[in-house]
């Protein structure tokens, strides 16, 4: 298994090893410098970023939210 992911390859790793339905533009948007919000870049290959497995996983992990309580019944008597 390889141990660094590029930007092109995080967003099918996650929908496809972790299940999250996480779209390339979306991940491509957050790891752009501009925007930070992406996994750290661990090493890079020429200008080229790269992002360790484990990190991207917790990344992605860290994205999800619990679900929203559901409402209460006020309208009950």
């Amino acid at each position: 298994m390889a141990k660094y992911l590029t930007q092109k390859q995080i967003a099918p790793f996650v929908r496809d090893k972790l299940g999250i339905p996480l779209g390339n533009s979306t991940a491509l948007k957050q790891c752009s410098p501009a925007i930070g919000g992406g996994p750290p870049v661990a090493a890079r290959l020429g200008r080229r970023p790269l992002y360790e497995i484990e990190a991207v996983i917790a990344w992605a992990q860290a994205l999800l939210r619990p679900a929203a309580d559901p409402p209460n019944d006020r309208h009950a008597a």
